[in-house]
Formats: structure tokens, sequence, C-alpha cells
């Protein structure tokens, strides 16, 4: 059920530090989109492979919400400012719980953060 590839800040697809994005995922199970009544979200940025997070919903201007439980849809949100002095390369993750408590990542990918030219 994992997304790979969801990357950010490849291929012409820039995201510089200090500007606001929002990410939609559609996630889906075995082919179908899955509903995620009773679920939850958490997102987080991490540096690599085992790191501790650089950003997550315990931040201030971060957040991952079900947009539209029956269609799949979450919606991570990250306001201005909050990646100011960030600029590098990152991983990033979307955990699902669902209904039942089972828990899963559902999407992963590069996250990179250009350095804004003009402060």
């Amino acid at each position: 059920m994992t997304l790979k590839n969801q990357n950010v800040g490849k291929s012409g697809d820039t995201y510089v530090e200090g500007d606001s994005l929002e990410l939609v995922f559609t996630i889906t199970e075995d082919g179908s989109v899955k509903d995620l009544g009773g679920s939850t979200t958490e997102w987080a940025l991490i540096p690599g492979v085992g790191g501790s997070e650089v950003l997550d919903e315990s931040d201030s201007g971060v957040s991952s919400l079900i947009t539209d439980a029956d269609s799949g849809e979450v919606t991570v949100t990250i306001e201005a400012d909050v990646t100011d002095d960030l600029a590098a390369s990152y991983k990033h993750e979307l955990r699902l719980t669902d209904s039942s408590g089972k828990k899963s990542v559902v999407a992963q990918g590069d996250f990179i953060i250009s350095t804004r030219y003009n402060a």
C-alpha cells in the first residue's frame, strides 16, 4: 500500500525554503481507493533513513488531515516560513493508523528544499 517515489523538489518541481506547500495523496489498497473512515495520519520530514524527525505535526504550521475519507484523500500542509533555514535533502513519509489500529507507511519519497536566493 506504500506510494513510493512521492518526491518533492526534484525534476523541475522546485520547493524553496520558506514557501508554503500542500501535498495531496490518494491512498489505495490492492488497486482500489482505501476508505479512511476512522483513520488517522502522521507526516514527518527526516534527514535520512533512521534519522530523527526535522519536522512533523508537533511543529506549528505542519499538519496532515484526511480531507476526503471516502476517496482516500489526505492533505499535508506546510505553512510559509516553517522551512526557513532548512535547505537540504531529506526524506518524508506519511503514516496511517486505520480504524482497526493497523499502522502502515502509505507514502514516502525524497524531499529537497532549495535555498532561497533573495531572503
